[in-house]
């Protein structure tokens, strides 16, 4: 392995649990919206 693969899989690590973290937050905050949606009687409108 070369210096430069090196450098990316350690960058590719480090973003991939990053942005597994944002995933999962932005789906626990659209189901928190879609339930809301559904309490208050219907979907949002333009």
């Amino acid at each position: 392995m070369n210096e430069h693969q090196a450098f990316y899989e350690g960058r590719f690590v480090r973003n991939l649990a990053r942005y597994s973290s944002l995933r999962q937050r932005i789906q626990r905050r659209v189901e928190q919206i879609l339930n809301a949606q559904n309490v208050l009687g219907g979907f949002l409108e333009d």
